[in-house]
């Protein structure tokens, strides 16, 4: 019964069936057989024709011009349904004109046979998994391998609603002067139900027509238009003609509106927020597509610049020095390499600096714009070393601003893995608590509970979707220990702490909101690719783990890290809009604040903070992007 998982079978069976009852009801309606069916086949490659070309013409619109061959090609397999309906119209009425046979009546007694047809093939998405929903946490929602998440069951919404308006159709056909009628009033009933569906799909929203509309529901509202025209002119006739131009006229003009206003509003966005750098490498370059025209939709000007050979972190610098105004943030899109040398086709490196406890590397560097080292805007950096692992952890970043809060509602996750760290965290979570407005609910792990179930504990609650969370522990690249005992070893796997092989089976609905992990060394992004990924790229990694991690880079003071977290609390309480945003703020704080106590004398050589050396500061770096929203 293999067979029946497969799409095509599904299509198959709804293309017979449905031409069936359709032809069926043809011939009832008093059209010959013979007739019937070459309309239906007229039909069937109009519509398949239709199907491809809305398709591409959303996606690929050069292809009419650069290969239109392809536009025709609809055994490629790429198509949509909203183009199906009006192309099949025009095959169905073409042959029924050559035959001298009326067309309303007969095309709409062959439209309960297309929705019956629809809605088998959309047994066929739910069975391969396409036309997956957006991520929910709903009691009813379902896997989807595209997204690694529980998501909306939008193909099943669309099957149901395709049943409904089949009751309708097939019992209104019985009426012999409503069969004119039938195929306008699917037209809108398909447009009507497929403009409230798309809202919960989880695919890419494609590009815009309507501004604030996702394509296919601009679709759909041309859809009805038209529909509702062809209902017009089926019951007044010529008085029909004219009122569909009067209304199609209307329909562009304030489409030509919108999209003016609109280029106007985006400017004036563009420049709020400002300029987008990606340094990449020309390999890579493909992944983060979706990503720049989210970004660019959303107000951003991205700008790329992609190193063919390995470049310095000199010249990477100096190109972002070039940019001198309305600068936003930075993002390095690819791994960093051990070996400053490496010819890696991957290797964006980042900058090397030194503490007393040996090199470490910081991206935080490159956005110092005046050279007085301190991060004057956002950088983050996407690890990866391919465009399909690239264009995973952009998404990333898109689905969870695409996802809504989760069943946690306003909670923020707190694991303190050691007595240390445990004091610092409850007087921070007492001082949050203090921030009524924010309307916080705060889940404190500590080592009160059994240091063997706090990692799990942690995790559980990671996947009720806190809108952001922080792990105060001793650690290693690839673990944290639940307990009082810095990891002397990197290798060293500890039985009652977090390693990388758990946190990369981390599944959840959706990605949670950033991930503090103020632990040494967790936070390295330039390791040998034997070693694997340290604990913050795991999370990165994880299709349930955080859309962002703020993590260090080497090893530091412990007390660098309890600086870290007042700095947080200080940003919590006028959170910013972007994850980027707040680890400079954060830096800023803590520099300011170091600075302050140095003036005034106070003891800070436990920091290592002084002119000249590389201050532990830098060593909190952003893996993912630093455009991903806080929702707070």
């Amino acid at each position: 019964m293999d067979f029946m998982m497969n799409y095509w079978f599904w299509g198959i069976v709804g293309l017979l069936a449905g031409g069936a009852l359709g032809v069926r009801n043809m011939v009832k309606n008093g059209c010959p057989f013979p007739v019937a069916v070459v309309a239906a086949t007229g039909g069937l490659y109009g519509g398949l024709l239709g199907a491809r070309a809305l398709y591409l013409l959303i996606y690929y619109p050069w292809i009419f011009v650069e290969d239109p061959i392809l536009v025709i090609a609809f055994w490629e397999s790429t198509g949509t349904w909203l183009g199906g309906p009006l192309a099949g119209l025009l095959g169905a009425a073409l042959v029924l004109r050559l035959a001298k046979r009326t067309v309303w009546d007969n095309v709409g007694s062959f439209v309960p046979g297309l929705v019956l047809a629809h809605m088998l093939c959309r047994v066929g998405c739910i069975v391969n998994g396409c036309c997956y929903g957006s991520p929910t946490s709903l009691p009813w929602a379902v896997y989807s391998d595209a997204l690694n998440s529980m998501v909306h069951p939008a193909a099943l919404y669309s099957l149901l609603c395709e049943f409904i308006v089949f009751i309708i159709l097939q019992r209104l056909w019985h009426i012999k002067t409503a069969r004119p009628y039938l195929f306008p009033a699917y037209g809108m009933m398909l447009s009507f139900h497929r403009f409230f569906t798309e809202m919960l799909r989880g695919s890419d929203a494609a590009p815009w027509i309507i501004p604030g509309l996702r394509a296919f529901q601009t679709v759909t509202v041309f859809l009805f238009i038209i529909s509702f025209c062809l209902f017009l002119i089926v019951a007044w006739r010529k008085r029909g003609v004219i009122a569909s131009f009067s209304l199609c006229f209307t329909t562009v003009a304030v489409v030509l509106l919108l999209r003016f206003h609109h280029d106007a509003y985006s400017q004036f966005v563009q420049e709020s927020k400002g300029t987008v750098l990606v340094a990449t490498r020309t390999g890579l370059t493909d992944g983060l597509q979706p990503w720049i025209r989210q970004r660019e939709n959303q107000g951003y000007k991205v700008v790329v610049n992609a190193w063919t050979e390995q470049p310095n972190p000199s010249d990477i610098s100096a190109w972002i020095g070039s940019f001198t105004h309305g600068l936003s943030c930075i993002l390095v899109a690819g791994d960093c390499s051990p070996d400053p040398n490496s010819k890696a086709p991957w290797d964006i490196p980042s900058n090397r600096l030194e503490n007393s406890f040996g090199v470490f590397v910081s991206d935080a560097l490159y956005g110092d714009l005046d050279g007085d080292g301190v991060p004057d805007v956002p950088v983050g950096r996407l690890p990866a070393r391919n465009a399909n692992q690239l264009e995973q952890l952009a998404a990333k970043s898109l689905r969870y601003e695409r996802a809504g809060l989760g069943e946690s509602g306003r909670e923020v996750v707190v694991w303190a893995a050691s007595d240390q760290f445990f004091t610092i965290a409850g007087n921070t979570v007492a001082q949050l608590q203090q921030h009524r407005e924010l309307n916080l609910d705060i889940r404190l792990v500590g080592p009160g509970s059994s240091k063997e179930k706090a990692p799990e504990t942690f995790l559980t609650l990671i996947k009720r979707l806190p809108i952001f969370s922080v792990i105060a522990a001793h650690g290693s690249y690839r673990s944290i220990v639940s307990g009082s005992r810095p990891v002397s070893d990197p290798q060293e796997t500890n039985a009652s702490g977090l390693t990388v092989e758990d946190v990369l089976s981390l599944r959840a609905p959706s990605p949670s909101g950033p991930l503090f992990l103020l632990s040494c060394d967790s936070g390295q992004f330039n390791l040998d690719i034997d070693k694997g990924p340290s604990l913050a790229e795991a999370f990165l990694q994880a299709d349930g783990g955080p859309s962002c991690v703020i993590a260090a880079s080497g090893i530091m003071a412990p007390e660098t890290n309890i600086r870290f977290g007042e700095a947080l609390l200080g940003a919590a309480s006028d959170m910013p809009q972007t994850a980027g945003v707040l680890l400079v703020n954060v830096q800023r704080n803590m520099f300011t604040g170091m600075l302050a106590e140095n003036t005034a004398g106070h003891h800070v050589a436990t920091l290592s903070w002084h002119a000249g050396e590389g201050d532990e500061i830098l060593l909190y770096n952003l893996i993912g992007d630093p455009t991903c929203r806080v929702r707070m």
